[in-house]
């Protein structure tokens, strides 16, 4: 099975961007390294966001692919 970076690079990158948080909770515990492992575990919440708020804010019923509601 042949990797296909389109599909899998992002997964990959927030993976690697989680493991960059971790390793900088547990280097140090204060500063610099503070800051930079929550921007790191912060970074995959807000993507999620992004992504799933859409679908939870849109109206109930109505496929993504419709357009704007019309009232008759």
């Amino acid at each position: 099975m042949k990797l296909d970076g389109r599909v899998w690079g992002w997964p990959i990158a927030l993976g690697l961007l989680i493991l960059v948080g971790l390793l900088a909770a547990l280097i140090g515990g204060a500063g610099l390294w503070l800051w930079l492992s929550w921007a790191a575990f912060c970074a995959p919440i807000a993507v999620v966001i992004r992504y799933c708020a859409p679908a939870f804010l849109r109206a109930p019923g109505r496929a993504a692919d419709q357009g704007p509601a019309r009232e008759d």
